[in-house]
Formats: structure tokens, C-alpha cells, sequence
């Protein structure tokens, strides 16, 4: 039963128990329901940042292998794997962009230098580029070397793994951070 459900029926409960039981009642189901984290906004039907109702996914699970991949290596593959969490009501319209965070030792944000280096390195969808099963929040794909030659080797870095909406706002939403160390 979803929240609204709940809702309706501690509301019922309540208007037929016009008592402390009906009020207690009711106030137990509104926390049981209450959901005030952006997925569960956006699954109640609001519309949360830019995206619009039910479009926000959150990336639940991500790896990549193998281990120690090394960037501009044009004989290595990376098996990418990826669980999204979308609303029951949105579609299967998600894409998952992976980004290379490497942070920057010498960075001093005062003179404005980034701490860290961003690279775009990827994007994989459910049932798409070799996934077996489209639209079932997995992705699970195996792809040439994504770390080109001018991303430095040999470093711990961190992977962001990034919902994309592939509807109207093509909104951004939850993303999930691994650490990951690069060979070479």
C-alpha cells in the first residue's frame, strides 16, 4: 500500500473514530507514510528540482570491473553494473552517466583552483549497448575501456554513477559515489 493509500484510510479510521484512538491513528499513519527524501517526493506525484513527478531514479548499486582498470589500455574491457530505483508510475526512461572525480592534491579553492578533476567518461541505459533486460533497473554491460590516455594513472579516484531522466527535463537525480583506483 502506498502512502496516499495509507493516508486515505488512517483519514477513514480517524473520521469514524472521533477519538484519541482516531487522532493517534491518524498521526502513526502520517509518519508510517511520510516520505520527505526526493524519491519518495517525486513518487508522491510532486516534482522535485527540475524533474518532474515520478522522473526521479536513484542509483542504488554500482561496480565496476575489474579492478585497477588502466586508463588509454585499447585492449581492456570494464563490465559495468548498475541498479536504479525509479517510481512505480515513471517509465523506463533512465540513463546512467558515469563520471571520473580525481582529486587534486595541490587544489587551493581560495585562489580558485578545483580541488578536483572531472571527467565524463560514460553513459549506460537499461536495455541498451549489450544490456540482456530492458526496463528492469539494471544495467549490467560490458564495454571497451572507458579511461582514455589523458586521465592519470595509478590513483584512487571516485566513480559517480548519475540517474539522467530521459523525459521532458532530462533532469539529473540520484547519484551514487564509489571509490575506485586506477591502474598504471
Amino acid at each position: 500500500m502506498d502512502h496516499r493509500a495509507l493516508g486515505r484510510l488512517a483519514a477513514l479510521l480517524a473520521a469514524l473514530l472521533p477519538t484519541r484512538l482516531g487522532t493517534l491513528l491518524l498521526a502513526f499513519a502520517g509518519l508510517a507514510g511520510c516520505d520527505n527524501s526526493d524519491f519518495g517526493r517525486s513518487c508522491a506525484g510532486e516534482p522535485v528540482l527540475v524533474c518532474q513527478p515520478y522522473e526521479w531514479a536513484e542509483v542504488r548499486a554500482a561496480t565496476v570491473s575489474p579492478d585497477a582498470l588502466t586508463p588509454g589500455d585499447i585492449m581492456a574491457t570494464a563490465r559495468i553494473h548498475v541498479e536504479l530505483e525509479r517510481c512505480p508510475e515513471s517509465a523506463p526512461a533512465h540513463e546512467v552517466a558515469v563520471t571520473l572525480l580525481i582529486p587534486d592534491p595541490g587544489a587551493n579553492p581560495d585562489a580558485g583552483t578545483p580541488e578536483v578533476e572531472v571527467f565524463n567518461i560514460l553513459t549506460v541505459a537499461d536495455g541498451e549497448g549489450g544490456d540482456p533486460v530492458p526496463g528492469d533497473g539494471v544495467i549490467d554491460v560490458e564495454v571497451p575501456n572507458p579511461l582514455g590516455s589523458t586521465i592519470p594513472g595509478g590513483r584512487d579516484v571516485t566513480l559517480r554513477f548519475q540517474a539522467v531522466s530521459r523525459g521532458t527535463s532530462g533532469c539529473g537525480s540520484g547519484a551514487l559515489e564509489i571509490p575506485y583506483r586506477l591502474g598504471g
